[in-house]
C-alpha cells in the first residue's frame, strides 16, 4: 500500500482508502490513529473511516481499497441463490394476453 500511496497512480477514492488504512495500521511504528484524527488529517467524514476499517476486516484488501459497489457484486456473485418463480409462461399468456394482437383469417 506505501508504494500505491508513493506512486500515486490510482483513482483518488483508491488512495484515500489506502491512505485511511495506513494511518489505521497498528504496526511496528505504535499504535494506530484514531478515527477522528485520520477523518481530520485526510479531511474525510468519520462514517468513511469506519467504513473502510470495516470492510477491511470483514471482505478483505481489494474490497476496501474498491468501490464498495463492486464488493457487493463479488459477495453477491459468491453466494449461492435460487429463484421461486410463481409466474409461469402459461401465466403469462393469459394474464398477459391483451397486449398482443390476434390476427384472424
Amino acid at each position: 500500500m506505501r508504494t500505491l500511496v508513493g506512486s500515486g497512480t490510482g483513482t483518488a477514492r483508491m488512495l484515500t482508502h489506502a491512505r485511511i488504512l495506513l494511518k489505521a495500521n497498528q504496526g511496528e511504528g505504535g499504535p494506530g490513529w484514531t478515527d477522528a484524527a485520520i477523518a481530520g488529517a485526510l479531511e474525510v467524514g468519520r462514517a468513511t473511516v469506519e467504513r473502510v476499517r470495516q470492510t477491511y476486516a470483514t471482505v478483505g484488501l481489494e474490497a476496501a481499497l474498491a468501490r464498495e459497489v463492486a464488493a457487493w457484486e463479488e459477495r453477491r456473485n459468491t453466494t449461492p441463490c435460487t429463484i421461486n418463480w410463481r409466474f409461469t409462461t402459461a401465466d403469462a399468456r393469459i394474464k398477459l394476453k391483451h397486449l398482443y394482437p390476434s390476427f384472424q383469417e
